[in-house]
C-alpha cells in the first residue's frame, strides 16, 4: 500500500506553523514577525521537497501532505478559539 501524503512533510508543516502561531504575537516588530513566517515557510519546503529529492514520496503526495497539515492545524486552532472564547463567557 503506498502512502497518499508524506507524514515527514505533515509533522513539518504542524510543527513550525504552530511555533509561528505561538511566538509571532510575542515579537513586537511587525518585520521580525514576517521572518518568522517566512523562515517556517521555507522549514517547511525544505523538509518536503528533500522528500521529492531523495525519491521517498512524489511532488504530490508531499504538495498534499501541505495542504492537509494545513488544514488539520486551522481546524485545531479554530476550535482552541472557540473553547477559549465559550470559557470567558460563561465566567461570572
Amino acid at each position: 500500500m503506498v502512502p497518499l501524503t508524506s507524514g515527514h512533510t505533515i509533522a513539518a508543516t504542524l510543527f513550525y506553523r504552530t511555533l509561528v502561531f505561538y511566538v509571532a504575537p510575542t515579537l513586537k516588530v511587525r518585520r521580525r514577525r514576517l521572518l518568522a513566517a517566512f523562515l517556517a515557510m521555507l522549514l517547511v519546503l525544505s523538509v518536503g521537497f528533500r522528500r521529492v529529492a531523495l525519491g521517498a514520496d512524489y511532488l504530490t503526495n508531499v504538495l498534499a501532505a501541505m495542504a492537509l497539515g494545513s488544514a488539520w492545524l486551522a481546524l485545531c486552532l479554530r476550535a482552541v478559539e472557540g473553547f477559549r472564547r465559550s470559557r470567558l463567557r460563561a465566567t461570572p
